[in-house]
């Protein structure tokens, strides 16, 4: 993200599933409860002026979909507006995958 901030790209929609754990390239941890907010500050530094969304997805069990839903609206919406919700999915084992025309 900070190598685009650099190059000045600006993107209409981001679509975010970080890693609830990892090593950086210098054997930095990085752990999803401590920077995912940082790292949604630099995403929002991406943005165009006129996004149209910003999705994030998580399977940690550290940060609760509230608590996401608190982190995107206290930093996207003071600046673009919209609505921001979150919900959490749960899965039974059973994928049925309907197509209508």
């Amino acid at each position: 993200v900070e190598r685009e901030i650099r190059r000045g790209h600006h993107y209409d929609g981001i679509i975010m599933d970080p890693p609830s754990y990892g090593r950086g390239p210098n054997g930095e941890v990085w752990k999803l409860e401590d920077n995912l907010y940082s790292l949604i500050e630099l995403c929002e530094k991406v943005l165009s002026d006129d996004p149209v969304f910003f999705i994030l997805n998580s399977y940690s069990t550290g940060l609760s979909a509230g608590v996401m839903e608190y982190m995107l609206g206290a930093i996207l919406k003071p600046k673009f507006g919209g609505k921001v919700s979150s919900d959490e999915f749960h899965f039974s084992g059973e994928f049925v995958l309907s197509l209508r025309k």
